[in-house]
């Protein structure tokens, strides 16, 4: 049976099953994390007869400042990027709720009108890695202390159509 998934706000009245869920799947740690930089926090919980068994919180950040540069532009104005902070399905729920909660996080960073949706994770963490190589993420592998395996995810949302086919054009000599 395939999973419910539900955009919840923080104040959500169950949420302390959220935060219960975080714990168990490693990412209490990043449910709730707040620096001044972001610019909105979104909360995707994914859904087992209304059981949480699965959840990704993402924020809204410019890219850039995160890595202490100054923010990538386009046209002048900044660009945005859903940043993935936590992300974990219960072992039982894995195949189901995965890559819908991907998907969804994808679907809402879209509406929300990020350039892209950007995640780490661990070397140890290799089912994560499959399933967004599977979905057709980017990868950009980053040394991280010990941990010589982990990298950074991302996932391209928009991009300039007119000037990607004013390229074309040019290519094809028109």
């Amino acid at each position: 049976m395939p999973v419910s998934l539900a955009r919840w706000p923080a104040a959500h009245p169950r949420f302390a099953g959220v935060e219960r869920l975080a714990a168990a799947v490693g990412q209490g740690r990043d449910l709730e994390v707040v620096f001044d930089r972001h610019l909105s926090s979104h909360l995707i919980v994914a859904l087992d007869a209304g059981a949480p068994v699965g959840l990704l919180r993402f924020v809204v950040q410019h890219i850039g400042p995160d890595d202490d540069l100054p923010a990538v532009r386009l046209g002048g104005a900044p660009l945005t990027e859903a940043k993935v902070l936590a992300f974990g399905v219960l072992e039982g729920a894995r195949r189901r709720g995965g890559t819908a909660l991907q998907t969804e996080a994808i679907a809402w960073a879209t509406e929300l009108g990020c350039h892209q949706l950007r995640s780490h994770s661990d070397g140890d963490r290799t089912a994560n890695h499959q399933l967004k190589l599977r979905m057709g993420f980017a990868v950009h592998p980053e040394l991280r202390g010990e941990d010589r395996e982990g990298a950074y995810f991302v996932m391209p949302l928009r991009g300039d159509a007119e000037a990607l086919e004013g390229a074309s054009r040019r290519r094809r000599g028109a």
